[in-house]
């Protein structure tokens, strides 16, 4: 098959290079280039660049050389024909089908909507157009925005547009294919937008590709987009995105994209100075537009109105960003004041107003952990681990494995943080200190859990960089304990690893540990933890990392089976018929997770 070279250069304009590039081969970015090692041959040094503004790839070794495209070829080793199927496959785009002449169907389209925007324009200025102009003087919409995005009109008449398209040689098939009219239940044919103020909707090279309009009347829809056709996909399309791809064109770079909500968003933003503003066309933001918005800047921002709708757009957002989400790449997030659109702000306050609002941004993360966090219930240790389950869904959303790891720590992080300030809170003003309830920390008056807590605890505090396991921080971080005497020694534990997390050598990172935890500590306690006659210390036989953990596994496997024999003398211990199949349950998972620990372990 022979593919068309508008569809080519479709591809290449549409698919970030660094985006395929990266699935194959891990790169870092350098200024506008990305470095990373060769996949075509054996190197040791970065010597295989990827530019995005060029689109194309280079290996200052080999010579390799290519775009999207021959990268595939080249990387997969499928023919150029294969590799455009996969690439319009992976990215949404529609292959043209030979027998139906997709390009002609669309040049056509492309000049029929040409026709109708030059129509709509001179409407605007007609005798039936004075309520528009003054609605769009209302709005702060100048002539000079109003030129620059083509603002038109279209009249409350039936069918002025079709029968101008008629006489200008377009049947009624081609007008329909543009999704410029409409067919009533009785087969009457009228134009798809009567009594609107039209906003031309256009591509990143500048053609018409579709409409919207806004209802001059109190009819619905308020607005309305053309439907989709062979040249308009709502969830593949930016209204303003043709300024946008102009900027990039003569800047090289942008520092930063605002995605708003409507057209009159988008140009009441670049009247106030912000040029650099898109809309989604009345669907959420897609996976496609958030990739092609990261070809011309790494960190686009999402701005939301400040009610429950628009926190519910944000977190549909975050769900559609966090698969596709990869090294360098990612999005913020600014909340409006409730009620309030950028159109809003620009007409009611000052530009200084505006540009602290946009510049108040929220990374991804933190929204995310926002997100949770707004409706968490941190009373009890089960709605604890309720957030600490949620943030691990979102995290394992993540694709892209360094990018996981990253967020899986910053969330282990922000929880350690977290726990640690609702624990201090909980502190009773006379509430009895560590150093004065060691004598009461008496192997013989513990309960086995509590023995196996503080077992657990001296591993910790003779190995504190098994904290850096993200398995082990969080196991620790949320043992459900009823023992305030463990509550107290995790925190300070917890906010000290927080505190050093950072140090990357390790033999500075446990002096520095062990040095303020004695500050942090009676020397009771540690003496009673971790001396050499302690019961705890006893039990630790060996002393290097591995031995550690695989004791900290072993200990913590046997603590959760403590676990499970708790819950089964609770079950028997309630008289209620249906904790009968509970207790049945219990006994049978602790015969089986008894016999797989002895198995392992012994």
């Amino acid at each position: 098959m022979k593919f068309p070279s508008w569809f080519l250069d479709k591809l290449r304009n549409n698919i970030r290079i660094s985006d395929v590039v990266s699935r194959r081969v891990k790169l870092q970015r350098k200024n506008k280039d990305s470095f990373g090692l060769c996949p075509f041959h054996h190197e040791k040094t970065s010597s295989f660049s990827v530019n995005d503004e060029k689109k194309f790839y280079h290996c200052f070794g080999c010579g390799a050389h290519g775009d999207v495209i021959q990268f595939v070829q080249q990387a997969n080793s499928v023919s150029f024909q294969d590799a455009i199927k996969y690439l319009a496959h992976e990215y949404g785009i529609s292959i043209p089908k030979e027998d139906t002449n997709q390009h002609k169907i669309e040049y056509k389209i492309l000049t029929i909507n040409k026709l109708a925007l030059s129509w709509f324009q001179k409407n605007l200025y007609s005798s039936q157009a004075v309520d528009v102009l003054s609605y769009l003087s209302n709005r702060l919409i100048t002539n000079k925005l109003i030129s620059k995005f083509a603002i038109g009109h279209a009249p409350n008449n039936k069918a002025g547009l079709i029968e101008h398209l008629k006489l200008s040689g377009y049947s009624i098939a081609d007008i329909k294919a543009a999704g410029l009219l409409t067919e009533l239940n009785d087969g009457t044919l009228i134009d798809k937008f009567r009594n609107r103020v039209m906003f031309p909707i256009f591509d990143q090279n500048q053609n018409v590709i579709a409409f919207g309009g806004r209802n001059m009347s109190n009819g619905q829809p308020k607005y309305l987009n053309s439907p989709e056709t062979a040249l308009f996909k709502k969830r593949q399309t930016l209204y303003g995105e043709n300024t946008l791809f102009n900027m990039f064109k003569s800047l090289k770079s942008l520092e930063n994209i605002y995605v708003v909500e409507g057209y009159t968003d988008v140009i009441s933003l670049y009247g106030a100075g912000i040029e650099n503003s898109v809309a989604t066309l009345g669907t959420a933001i897609s996976a496609y537009h958030i990739k092609k918005l990261w070809n011309l800047t790494p960190i686009p921002t999402i701005c939301m109105d400040g009610d429950t709708a628009g926190m519910k757009a944000m977190e549909r957002a975050a769900d559609t960003v966090l698969p596709i989400l990869t090294s360098g790449f990612s999005l913020n997030f600014v909340r409006f004041p409730k009620g309030h659109d950028p159109d809003d702000i620009v007409r009611n306050t000052s530009k200084k107003y505006l540009q602290d609002l946009l510049n108040s941004k929220i990374t991804l993360c933190d929204s995310l952990w926002n997100l949770v966090l707004e409706k968490a219930d941190l009373t009890i240790p089960e709605k604890q681990a309720l957030l600490r389950k949620e943030l691990t869904e979102m995290v394992n959303k993540i694709k892209d494995y360094n990018v996981r790891d990253s967020y899986k720590k910053y969330f282990n992080k922000k929880i350690a943080e977290l726990f640690s300030v609702v624990l201090r809170n909980k502190r009773s003003d006379n509430e009895s200190t560590l150093q004065k309830s060691v004598n009461i920390l008496k192997i013989e008056n513990l309960p086995v859990l509590q023995r196996y807590e503080f077992h657990l605890a001296a591993i910790i505090i003779d190995t504190p960089l098994l904290l850096k396991n993200n398995s082990v921080f969080e196991d620790f971080a949320f043992i459900e304990t009823r023992s305030e005497h463990f509550q107290k020694l995790r925190t300070n534990i917890l906010e000290l690893f927080t505190e050093l997390e950072n140090c990357d050598i390790e033999s500075k990172f446990n002096e520095l540990f062990k040095t303020k935890l004695k500050s942090k500590l009676d020397k009771s306690i540690l003496k009673y933890l971790c001396s050499e006659d302690s019961y705890f210390i006893n039990k630790i036989s060996a002393k290097d990392h591995s031995s550690m953990l695989a004791l900290w596994k072993k200990t913590f496997d046997y603590y959760n089976l403590e676990l499970l024999k708790q819950e089964y003398k609770k079950s028997l211990s309630r008289n209620e018929n249906k904790n009968v199949d509970l207790a049945l349950q219990l006994r049978q998972a602790i015969i089986e997770k008894g016999k797989h620990l002895s198995k392992i372990y012994n």
